[in-house]
Order: C-alpha cells, then sequence, then structure tokens
C-alpha cells in the first residue's frame, strides 16, 4: 500500500514539524505524515462549532481560568476538583484525552498509556480512536502524534463531540498540559 500518496499525505520528517498541523506516524511506512483528510477536517470544524461555546461557558461560569483557582483530578474515581476562593469548590466527572508536550510538540492519547491511565478516564478517547480507525482518520489513531497547541485542544474538543460530552479543559503538566473533558460539573458549597 503506498500510503502517501493514497491518501493525499505530504511526505514529512519530523524535524519539518512548524507548530501547527496534526502529524501521525504512518504504520506503513514509519514516517510522519500530515493529516489532510477532509473527513478529519470536516469532524474538527463540526466539533469545534458544539464544543467551544459550551467550554467557554463553563470556563466562565466555574471560573476554571481563574489564577488564583486551585484544583486536582483524581483518574481512580474519575473526579475533578476545582476549588476558587470566594465562589466555593467545583466537582465533576471527567475524561482524560491526552498529554501535549510543547517544546517538542507531541501529543500522546490517554488510550496509549497502557496502564497509566485508568480505563473509567479513557472511554471517550477510546470511542474516538474506534471512530478514527473506521473513518481512516490517523490523527485519531496514532499513538503519538505532532500537533500545535491550537491543535491539542481540537483533539480534545473532537473527543468529547464524539461522545456526546459537554466541554475540555487543559490543566498544567511538567512542560506541557493534560486535556480533559468535564462532564456536567456542579458548585458543592
Amino acid at each position: 500500500m503506498a500510503c502517501c500518496r493514497e491518501n493525499a499525505h505530504d511526505d514529512w520528517d519530523q524535524s519539518e514539524f512548524q507548530g501547527e498541523g496534526y502529524f501521525p506516524r504512518c504504520p506503513e511506512c514509519g514516517r510522519y505524515h500530515r493529516d489532510v483528510t477532509p473527513a478529519f477536517q470536516g469532524l474538527v470544524n463540526e466539533s469545534c462549532a458544539a464544543v467551544v461555546p459550551t467550554s467557554r461557558r463553563l470556563h466562565r461560569e466555574f471560573r476554571v481560568d481563574d489564577p488564583q483557582a486551585s484544583w486536582r483530578y483524581d483518574s481512580d474515581t474519575g473526579l475533578f476538583a476545582l476549588s476558587v476562593p470566594g465562589r466555593g469548590r467545583c466537582l465533576s466527572q471527567f475524561q482524560i484525552v491526552g498529554t501535549w508536550i510543547e517544546n517538542s510538540g507531541s501529543f500522546k492519547w490517554s488510550w496509549a498509556w497502557q496502564e497509566e491511565a485508568q480505563d473509567g478516564t479513557r472511554k471517550a478517547a477510546d470511542y474516538a480512536r474506534r471512530v478514527g480507525a473506521y473513518y481512516w482518520m490517523r490523527a485519531l489513531t496514532a499513538p503519538t502524534l505532532y500537533v500545535g497547541e491550537t491543535e491539542a485542544w481540537h483533539l480534545a474538543m473532537v473527543t468529547a463531540y464524539l461522545s456526546e460530552l459537554p466541554a475540555v479543559t487543559a490543566v498544567p503538566t511538567d512542560g506541557g498540559k493534560a486535556f480533559l473533558i468535564l462532564d456536567r460539573p456542579v458548585w458543592v458549597n
């Protein structure tokens, strides 16, 4: 199978990644190619149109981006807790989409972490992978790919959209961000 020609991917070497686009590793040839699949780009556009408004509303209502807020998430229980001074505490079930490393632009799906990510907190990412396999969308099936920060947000939104979950957020990690899907957050006090 001639993967590069057949799927209209650019021939690409990892060193050419300029910080934007989706570059999954090709299972046929082992090289990284820009994913320009029209169906995938259509899914990104549809997902962003659906998930961005609810994510923005959630971020405003629960003050997720408040610099004074503190948060933690427990992958054993699947519970995300956000404490905002003067407002209280917000709790939500969550799903882990994946992690993105700023310096390299590498994004790793939660389903690729194996035992590090609990099955219960990666169901949405597992489902996105199955959809990607069915529709031949390599950006959803490559364990690791190179993306810019905007594209990492897009992958989170696609994952939320496919699982009919309302909102995405990102929390800082060493050198990057973990992308999470929040499901029905509520104030508890």
